[in-house]
C-alpha cells in the first residue's frame, strides 16, 4: 500500500496521482476487472487485504477466481484498503457518449 504522502504513477493507467484512481472514463474495463487487477497486484497479500478490509478470504477468493460477484459496500472497503476510489467522469465525457 502506498504510503499517504507518496505521489506515484497510478498502475491501473498512465495518470500521476495519489491515489490509485478507478478511471471509468478513460478505461473500458469494467469497474469488477479493475478491481481484481488492483488485488491481484497489490503490495499485500490476499490473507493481509482480508484482515485490514473486514472481508472473508472466501469472498475475496471467489471474486478473484470469477465464481462470485461483490456487492458495492464489499468494493468500497476493498477499495478503501487499496487506496482506489470511484470517480464520476468529467462532464465532456459524459458529453460525448
Amino acid at each position: 500500500m502506498m504510503g499517504a504522502g507518496i505521489w506515484a504513477s497510478c498502475s491501473l493507467c498512465t495518470c500521476t496521482a495519489r491515489w490509485r484512481v478507478l478511471h471509468l472514463s478513460a478505461m473500458r474495463t469494467s469497474i469488477a476487472e479493475q478491481l481484481r487487477k488492483a488485488i491481484l497486484t497489490a503490495d499485500m497479500s490476499r490473507y493481509a487485504l482480508s484482515k485490514a478490509s473486514g472481508v472473508s478470504q472466501t469472498i475475496l477468493s471467489h471474486f478473484v477466481n470469477r465464481k462470485r460477484t461483490m456487492t458495492v459496500d464489499t468494493a468500497a472497503k476493498l477499495a478503501a484498503v487499496l487506496g482506489l476510489e470511484l470517480r464520476a467522469k468529467p462532464e465532456r465525457a459524459r458529453k460525448a457518449r
